[in-house]
């Protein structure tokens, strides 16, 4: 409960009493320490962080600050995260390092808007635009503040938005749009008369004095360059000193353009000394870590210079020797196996070439060995069909033969003749069912596809189109089959007409390709 309280009581303090908020601050890190808090550690950090800041001591600001950074970032608490972020942002702001405060800001940006925290958005959004203008970059620190100003607007914080309008007025000073900085530090100014921020007040007339300087307009950026040195002399400030250097700036471009040199240097002078009161402890702070690492490694240097200087070209010569040699066999053994896997990999492709080859040679002659056997079964089908044909023009002739015998002349020898002719006819039908079963056999495929391309034919059909299918003649079909011309060219027209023939369509020809 002390260890919450202290670090409560720590930020009450931040920017009204920075040994109050070091004071707390101290107590609560010791405690924290004591009970392993990592959470009220990172607290304390940042108090710490805080009151050094404001003590303008930056070097302790920023060890506290990066401390609790790391804290921060080993736990799952994001806003904590991204405040530590911002103000790290600020810390190195002051410390005129733009780079890095850009980053940290951008970064504190990020979360809160991951987080969706409007407010928190706005003032990260303001806080780059101030980076952007500390870089000199002033259209974009505008678009920035311009983001900024909508969000304060929306939220109607007028307090926020009085900071911004204050910001966007110094930017328009910088951008030469003098008369339109003056308009939003007016309604900076207005609106600030409702919180008594006395920083942001004299912050405002020193910026406006600026832009009256640039007018040319003396009168008016002495009044108010005399009104923000009251203030900052007589109020507890947060940001006394750097609102008295802007001001001490402002006041010797002022009295150099009176032609009160004096004056100038004098304000120059003060504004000098005063900036290095700020920075001399930080800069004492690296100045001091940069000597000692210097004569740390400088004292090294020649007591290893003296105990190896005899043997330090040889061992130098030795080194080089080394390295170049193990350098070389390196090479060598990266050579080596490159070449190696060079030779087998090109040896495994033209091993799958061979079979590659290999078996389209065999595929080929498969193919062409099943062509012929299907060529010879063709031909085979064919003769076997002539020959029944030329059977059946017999058989034909015997019965026009038996037709002719006169009743008169009817004997045992017709009748004997009658019954050899019948024997004949039942040895065609025997010789026909024969050939019709070995084209079913050799045409198996064929039939297969034309039932599956044509479902409705009969099994006549089939027949008639195996037939055609070996290129045989009208008549050839009408003897195989023992039928009239006439009936075999009936029975081509319906076919065509079932399949969707055209007239022109070589029939046989059409049904050799399916």
């Amino acid at each position: 409960m002390k260890l919450m309280a202290s670090n409560y009581l720590a930020q009450l303090y931040w920017g009204k009493d920075p040994n109050q908020t070091l004071m707390f601050g101290e107590k609560a890190l010791e405690m924290a320490q004591k009970q392993q808090n990592n959470e009220q550690l990172s607290y304390a950090y940042l108090n710490l962080c805080q009151g050094y800041l404001y003590k303008d001591d930056y070097a302790e600001a920023l060890d506290f600050g990066l401390k609790c950074l790391e804290l921060r970032q080993q736990s799952d608490d994001l806003p904590a995260l991204a405040f530590i972020l911002r103000t790290i942002g600020w810390l190195y702001y002051d410390m005129e390092n733009s780079d890095l405060s850009l980053k940290y800001h951008k970064e504190s940006l990020k979360l809160y808007e991951q987080l969706e925290e409007i407010d928190r958005i706005g003032n990260a959004l303001n806080g780059l635009g101030l980076v952007y203008m500390q870089k000199e970059n002033y259209q974009t620190a505008l678009s920035y503040l311009e983001r900024a100003l909508e969000i304060e607007e929306s939220s109607k914080n007028d307090h926020r938005v009085s900071v911004v309008l204050s910001n966007m007025g110094a930017c328009y000073q910088k951008l030469g749009s003098n008369q339109q900085a003056i308009d939003y530090l007016r309604r900076s100014l207005v609106l600030n008369q409702r919180f008594d921020d006395m920083d942001l007040f004299s912050e405002s007339l020193n910026r406006m004095a600026n832009a009256f300087l640039d007018l040319k307009n003396y009168e008016e950026a002495q009044i108010l360059l005399d009104s923000a040195s009251r203030i900052i002399n007589s109020a507890t400030l947060a940001d006394k000193k750097v609102l008295m250097m802007e001001n001490l700036q402002a006041q010797s471009i002022l009295y150099a353009a009176q032609q009160n040199y004096k004056k100038s240097l004098d304000a120059i002078q003060e504004y000098t000394d005063l900036r290095e009161s700020i920075l001399s402890e930080e800069k004492s702070y690296a100045l001091m870590e940069l000597r000692v690492g210097y004569e740390k490694q400088r004292r090294e240097a020649e007591i290893q210079l003296l105990e190896q200087e005899k043997q330090l070209s040889n061992i130098r010569r030795n080194m080089l020797i080394g390295g170049l040699v193990g350098l070389l066999l390196v090479v060598l053994l990266i050579v080596g196996r490159l070449r190696s896997s060079y030779r087998k990999n090109k040896l495994i492709l033209e091993t799958k070439q061979a079979l590659t080859d290999a078996e389209l040679e065999k595929s080929k002659l498969t193919q062409e060995q099943l062509k012929n056997e299907l060529e010879f079964k063709n031909k085979e089908l064919t003769t076997f069909g002539m020959h029944i044909a030329q059977k059946n023009e017999l058989f034909n002739e015997f019965i026009q033969s038996l037709a002719q015998i006169e009743k008169a002349d009817f004997d045992k020898s017709h009748v004997d003749a009658a019954v050899k002719s019948f024997k004949h006819r039942l040895d065609i039908n025997q010789d026909l069912e024969e050939f019709y079963t070995h084209t079913e056999l050799v045409h198996q495929d064929f039939l297969f596809k034309l039932s599956e391309k044509f479902p409705d034919l009969t099994d006549h059909d089939k027949k008639l189109s195996s037939q055609i299918r070996l290129n045989l003649s009208n008549k050839e079909i009408a003897a195989l089959n023992n039928v009239s011309l006439k009936s075999v060219e009936v029975g081509r027209s319906r076919l065509r007409k079932k399949m969707d023939i055209d007239s022109t369509v070589n029939f046989s020809e059409f049904l050799q390709n399916i």
